[in-house]
C-alpha cells in the first residue's frame, strides 16, 4: 500500500523545516506540529505562511544570506547557490505562481542546511520522537 501525504502534512512537514531553519523552537501538541516565534506567538505549523505568502519568505531568506550562501531572485524565480560541490537549488521551470518559485527552492535549501546541521537535525528527531510517543 502507498503512503500518500496529504496537502496538510506537506505543508506542516515544510513549515517544520523552515522554522528549524530558523532557529525557532518546534513542539507536538494534540496531533498537530507548533512553532514557537516569540513568548506571545505559537502557531499550529500548517498556520503559518510559508507556502501561500512571499512576506514569510523574506526573513527566511535574509538568514540563508546571512548563513552565506547566495540567494538570486529574478523575476519570479530563484536560486540558492555557494553550497559544496557545486550543488544548488532552484525554482521549477514552470512554477504554479510566484511564491511557489521560491518557496521550493527555499524549502529544498532549509531540509538539506538542517541535514546537514547537528543541533538541527536533533531538533527533527526529537520532534518526531515527540510525536510518536504522544
Amino acid at each position: 500500500m502507498r503512503n500518500i501525504e496529504t496537502e496538510e502534512q506537506r505543508i506542516a512537514d515544510a513549515a517544520l523545516q523552515i522554522a528549524v531553519f530558523e532557529g525557532y523552537e518546534v513542539y507536538e501538541n494534540r496531533g498537530y506540529g507548533n512553532v514557537i516565534y516569540s513568548d506571545d506567538n505559537d502557531r499550529c505549523l500548517l498556520d503559518t505562511g510559508y507556502h501561500d505568502e512571499i512576506r514569510w519568505l523574506k526573513p527566511v531568506i535574509r538568514a540563508i544570506k546571512k548563513s552565506g550562501y547566495k540567494c538570486t531572485l529574478i523575476g519570479r524565480y530563484c536560486t540558492i547557490t555557494g553550497l559544496p560541490d557545486g550543488l544548488k537549488f532552484k525554482s521549477p521551470d514552470k512554477p504554479n505562481n510566484d511564491v511557489e518559485s521560491v518557496w521550493l527552492p527555499v524549502l529544498e535549501f532549509c531540509t538539506w542546511y538542517n541535514q546537514q546541521n547537528p543541533v538541527n537535525k536533533q531538533k527533527l528527531i526529537d520532534f518526531e520522537l515527540e510525536c510518536v510517543n504522544s
